[in-house]
């Protein structure tokens, strides 16, 4: 990114964007350091106050519990911290901390601040940020058009991005997918909104078809309504959808059996019309 900021290559909006992702990640490591040396103090405060008493006197209270470093956390409250590697099971608490933020006009930032802090982190971490986001989408915390805001932020300068993070289209679709859920964003809209920054650039399959593979791994049954919407919003042409269907590559075999088997009909269709094309 310092590359790509100091050469002037791009625009000064993409510019300033990849320096705010610089400067929240050094806010963050700063935050790390303040925080370790905080743990530090107490523990120390803890073991002075365990030598005064004597060791057979036992100490009164709770020893602080220890807490997690670094990008684990997403600071969305001064006193409110909701923790990235608990988000399995997202409470009231959780919600009512982005309620506080008070501003429902800037909830993109928390969006897309949520989002760059987990790109670079594991698989399970981006899985939890999406789920969080699509819990508070559920719940109408986190309104859909500041969820876009924040996110179509991220995608205009993924292109760049891809320079230090090569696998950024995988990292973004595991932190899209978990949005198709039930009772999240509608599949046709959401292709619709990630797709309008990429489809110029000729981007946008990179990432739909990740989230293809995620859909192929975890949630057969949604393929379908996938290929459906492909097809109808004219997002891939007829022929790449016969070419996948007769692909002999071996990276495209693992689970590819079932999910031929769960789009039948929609080949079945596509040759009917085809079909039907030629006749007339």
């Amino acid at each position: 990114m310092d590359k790509i900021i100091k050469e002037k290559k791009t625009s000064s909006r993409i510019r300033f964007m990849l320096q705010d992702v610089l400067d929240l990640r050094k806010i963050h490591k700063e935050a790390e350091m303040e925080e370790h040396r905080e743990q530090i103090k107490v523990q120390q405060q803890l073991l002075s106050k365990k030598e005064s008493r004597g060791p057979h006197t036992p100490a009164r209270g709770r020893a602080a519990q220890p807490q997690d470093e670094g990008w684990n956390t997403v600071p969305i409250s001064k006193n409110r911290p909701i923790d990235i590697t608990r988000l399995s099971k997202i409470t009231k608490e959780a919600l009512q901390c982005v309620a506080e933020l008070n501003s429902a006009s800037l909830l993109y930032v928390f969006a897309r601040t949520g989002l760059e802090s987990t790109l670079e982190r594991s698989t399970i971490a981006r899985e939890r940020m999406g789920l969080l986001l699509h819990q508070l989408v559920e719940a109408g915390t986190l309104p859909i058009e500041q969820y876009y805001k924040g996110l179509l932020e991220i995608l205009e300068v993924a292109e760049d991005m891809a320079i230090d993070i090569p696998h950024i289209w995988l990292y973004l679709a595991e932190l899209i997918t978990p949005m198709l859920h039930d009772g999240g964003i509608p599949m046709g809209q959401l292709f619709r909104e990630i797709s309008k920054p990429l489809v110029p650039l000729g981007k946008a399959g990179l990432l739909l078809a990740q989230i293809l593979k995620l859909l192929c791994k975890g949630m057969v049954h949604l393929l379908l309504m996938f290929f459906n919407t492909l097809y109808d919003e004219d997002v891939i042409d007829e022929e790449v959808f016969f070419k996948w269907e007769s692909s002999k590559d071996p990276a495209e075999q693992t689970g590819k059996g079932v999910a031929l088997k769960s789009v039948t009909g929609f080949f079945t269709f596509l040759r009917n019309a085809e079909e039907e094309s030629d006749k007339d």
